[in-house]
Parts: C-alpha cells; structure tokens; sequence
C-alpha cells in the first residue's frame, strides 16, 4: 500500500517464506568466514549461491512460470546452497556439528556479544531500505522505482570494501585477542587504503558514465543521475573511511556500533522527512549520503579514541593523488570535446592506465609491496 502496489504483495509473501533458509545460509557462511575458510564464504556468497539462483529463475522463466519462477528459484537456490554448505563445514570440521562432542564456553557472553550484533545489522539492513520506503512514502511512487536503480548501481561502490572486509574482520579479531596492536593497526591501514585505491576507479566510471549506465535501463532512468552521483561519492566516504565499522566490532565494541546504528537511523528519518518533500528521489539520496558521512566520522573519532590510530597514511595521499590528477584530466577532455559514448570510453580507459601509471610512479610501501607480489602471484598462477 506504501508504493500504492497491493498486486506485489504474494511477491513479498513468497520470499518472506524463503527467509528463513536466506537467514541459515547467512549462519553458515559466516562460521566459514570466522574460521578463516574464505574460499567457501567468498564461493558460496559470490558465486554459487547467485549463479544458481540465475539457473533456477532461468528454468522457472523458460517453462512459463514468470513471478512464480523467480519465487521458487530464490526458494529453491537458496535451499540447495544451505545444503552444500552444511557438507562442506561438515566435511571441513566434523566435530563442529556434532551434539557429542562437549565445547567450552560462556552462554551469556555468546548470547551479548550476539544480541548486540543482530540488532546491529538489524539496524543497519532497516538504514539500507529506509530511504526508499520514506521516498514511496512522501515523495512520487514513479520515483521509487528509479531512485531504486540509482541505490543498486551506488552501492556497487563497496564491492572491494565487502572483499577486503571479509578477509579483515577475523584476522583483527585474532591479532586483538593476541595483543598484537601494532600489526593490527598497520593491517587496518594497509587494507584501508587498497580499498580505496580500488574503488576509486569504480567511481569514476560512475561519474564518467553515469548517464549511459542508467538509460540501459530505459531513457526515463537517466532522471536518476543526481541521485547516483550522491549515492556514490556517500559510499565513498563510507570506503575512504575505511573498516572502522568492523574494528569496533572485532575489537569488543558491539554495542557501541549498535548505538551508532540507531543514531544514523534516527538522523536518516529526519533527514528525509525534511529533504525528500522538498527535492525528491535527490532529497533521499542526499540524506542517505549525509547520514553516512556522519556514521563514519563518529566511528572514526571512536577507533582514534579508543585504538589511538586512523585509516590514513601518506600512501592514502598519494592514491587521492594520482586519482585527481588522472581524473581531472579526462574529465577536463571530455568537458573540451564533448566526447559521445565511444571517446568516454576511451578517455576511461586512458584513465585507469595514467591512474596505474601515476601509482607506480609513486612508489609503494613495504605493505604494499607484499600485496602485489602476492597479487602478481596469483595472476601467474591464473595464466598459467
């Protein structure tokens, strides 16, 4: 009734009955995650799980179920990807799911430590949605829909952050534990920053291209441009900021980021309804982004407070550096020019070679150096 769409409601019934697999998927993968196995939780997460769920909706399209087929492939899909990793841990560990085997360990503590979590992300999935429900809400129902393309496309940005995270939250959580403060910050660093200078690339592309991305979805989506280009440069700051989000958690702080989380929601509900009346789908996009720059500044001051240290080093310099520079100077030919579709790609691909180029120039530090070693590795090893 928000979005003035009763037909949907057997569609948001149907997944409601496959979130209950989703959510035993999501246990599974993160005890992968936690025990350090990061091929199964980045496997199952990235690639088994959607490709299957593409199978499954493809077969349900090609025998004419249409809406019911995109139901029982998640449905299914999902089901099927809780099996395989119920057999992998298994198979990985085989007394972890074992009712005989006897664990120590404090139930009270565990249930805290868990409590504040999901409410945590409880808190922070509702933030995710909030500013297309109060846009269906104060704003135009046509709107939803494309300000809803321009929150996909946005959110992408974070997709090196996610990476990055999922490799970063159980190392911090060992060498905390360790005492090992000094490695624990010079890893929060080095990740920081390679976050960033991989994503910088994926938003400009945005910046660059932002227009023809979303008019593949139809002409009327490039009204959405303004709001992807806030969404993008929140979800920047959100990346440049780094992964003060997990440091809090993995070091012991859940319930402050639970308290973060409820500051940020209550702030984003009052930022939309001033903004949104006033501007639209831009209006919830400008305070989604502002809500975000404001979460991290105070996650920020608390790890500066707490840990005494920040994400930022002179390497972070030189990658804003090199990305303003390269940047600049495409945008500055394109503005010239006035490049169609085929010379911005150019001029993006001209881009990424001065960006590497002025990177290199540079030069790394010694944490770095192991990074691409270890990345050159693996490239050999994948041409190989």
């Amino acid at each position: 009734a928000v979005f003035d769409k009763p037909a949907l409601a057997p569609a948001l019934r149907g997944f409601a009955a496959a979130l209950p697999a989703y959510s035993i998927l999501l246990l599974l993968t993160s005890c992968a995650r936690g025990l350090r196995h990061i091929g199964y939780y980045s496997g199952m997460t990235h690639v088994v799980h959607p490709l299957s769920v593409l199978i499954f909706v493809a077969g349900g399209f090609a025998i004419g179920m249409k809406l019911d087929g995109v139901l029982w492939g998640f449905g299914l899909s999902t089901a099927l990807a809780c099996v395989l990793m119920l057999i992998g841990l298994r198979r990985l560990f085989p007394s972890l799911l074992s009712l005989r085997e006897g664990f120590q360990f404090s139930t009270s503590r565990i249930l805290s430590f868990s409590a504040k979590v999901l409410f945590k992300d409880l808190s922070s999935r509702i933030l995710t949605h909030l500013d297309r429900l109060m846009l269906g809400i104060l704003g135009v129902a046509s709107d939803v829909g494309i300000y809803g393309m321009s929150a996909f496309i946005g959110h992408r940005i974070d997709f090196f952050q996610r990476m990055f995270n999922s490799i970063f939250a159980p190392m911090i959580a060992d060498l905390y534990n360790q005492g090992k403060r000094s490695e624990m910050i010079r890893i929060f660093q080095t990740v920081s920053k390679w976050t960033l200078l991989l994503t910088l690339p994926v938003f400009f592309t945005f910046m660059f291209l932002g227009y023809a991305i979303l008019e593949l979805f139809g002409r009327e989506f490039h009204t959405g441009w303004a709001a992807l280009m806030v969404l993008s440069l929140g979800n920047l700051i959100n990346v440049g900021a780094g992964p003060v989000g997990h440091m809090l958690m993995m070091t012991g702080r859940p319930g402050l980021e639970l308290l973060n989380s409820w500051i940020s929601g209550l702030a984003n509900i009052a930022l939309n309804l001033w903004l949104i009346p006033h501007y639209g789908a831009f209006g919830a996009a400008l305070a989604t982004a502002m809500t975000v720059t404001m979460l991290n500044l105070i996650r920020l001051s608390e790890v500066y407070r707490i840990h005494q240290c920040h994400p930022f080093r002179i390497g972070t310099l030189k990658v804003i550096t090199a990305f303003a520079l390269s940047g600049g100077a495409m945008w500055q030919l394109t503005d010239i020019y006035r490049f169609a579709l085929g010379g911005k790609l150019v001029c993006l691909a001209g881009f990424l070679v001065i960006y590497a180029g002025l990177l290199f120039a540079f030069g790394w530090d010694e944490e770095d150096e192991i990074v691409v070693h270890r990345l050159k590795r693996r490239f050999r090893r994948l041409i190989g």
